[in-house]
């Protein structure tokens, strides 16, 4: 088993797709095409390396989402953070979607 270190990034990007997640219930997964990524204060950012064109997988519950109308095209401001070797979550509270 992996352990990850407590971490977080804040991304800027738009929303490429999303549809529920087929393994976690309750929860939205969002393909996000990452356009900038920045360090969060006091965290590491185990996420740099994904900046510029590359595309993140990230999950957040669906409730949330669904308030804040994600939609496919749409631009993403959000807080994020890895929690194993690939499973990424968004912040509940720091995120907005505009267009």
């Amino acid at each position: 088993m992996v352990e990850i270190i407590e971490n977080w990034s804040d991304i800027k990007g738009i929303i490429k797709s999303i549809k529920p997640s087929s393994s976690m219930n309750d929860f939205i997964e969002v393909n996000i095409l990452v356009e900038k990524i920045t360090d969060v204060p006091g965290y590491p950012n185990l996420l740099e390396s994904m900046e510029g064109s590359k595309i993140i997988t990230a999950y957040i519950r669906s409730t949330i989402a669904h308030t804040l109308f994600f939609k496919t095209g749409k631009r993403i401001s959000c807080r994020i953070r890895r929690t194993g070797v690939s499973t990424i979550f968004i912040h509940p509270t720091i995120v907005s979607v505009y267009d």
